[in-house]
């Protein structure tokens, strides 16, 4: 994997923007937290640092 990084082969997974689209949706219908989660099948972490970072780059 260090190979393909020194060779620009490698890149990260990239982000779901539908399922993110979701998830900032879920949370304006008043959504809980879990709520979201089990609705787009990500953690609750997982959403908290979703609605974290698109919401400092509005």
């Amino acid at each position: 994997m260090a190979a393909a990084k020194q060779a620009g082969k490698y890149k990260r997974r990239q982000p779901d923007s539908e399922r993110h689209q979701k998830v900032h949706r879920y949370r304006e219908m008043g959504m809980s937290l879990k709520e979201v989660a089990d609705a787009t099948g990500y953690s609750r972490s997982q959403v908290c640092r979703i609605l974290a970072k698109d919401s400092t780059i509005t």
